[in-house]
């Protein structure tokens, strides 16, 4: 990818890794099961929370356990339509009080918006800040994306 600045954070404009770890549950265990680098649709760092609109329909199927994913939210002041979930998976935490057992941190979504973006969203269910909510991780960078 000879010149490219790669993947960079949209607060600091600095580089940021290029290789993307998903974790999922293997056999009881945390585990890297995916590694991939960026390919031509490159991702950009963003890391702010979005908003459901509410009333919206949802845009994935019903899954006792899960959030509801949101059919509609806002970011940045537009809104956006979830088209395509193009991928679904968890992240895993230890147990807060001591034991073995490993809890569902985030439920994180690969999606495409009706704008033609690829998103990656998560909801994050014990956040330090203590309000559960919605953030877009990444964007391509198939669209500008200014601030």
């Amino acid at each position: 990818m000879g010149g490219s600045p790669g993947h960079l954070d949209s607060r600091t404009g600095r580089p940021i890794a290029r290789v993307f770890v998903r974790r999922a549950r293997v056999c009881g265990m945390l585990g890297a099961v995916a590694i991939s680098e960026a390919t031509a649709m490159s991702e950009r760092f963003i890391g702010e929370e979005i908003r459901p609109v509410t009333g919206a329909p949802s845009a994935g199927r019903f899954v006792p356990g899960e959030p509801v994913l949101p059919g509609r939210f806002t970011w940045r002041g537009a809104e956006h339509e979830i088209v395509d979930v193009i991928e679904t998976h968890h992240e895993l935490g230890p147990c807060r009080s001591g034991s073995d057992e490993q809890y569902v941190r985030k439920h994180w979504y690969r999606v495409r918006t009706n704008t033609g973006r690829e998103m990656r969203i998560y909801f994050e269910r014990s956040p330090r800040a203590g309000r559960r909510q919605w953030r877009v991780f990444t964007v391509s960078e198939s669209e500008d994306i200014h601030e």
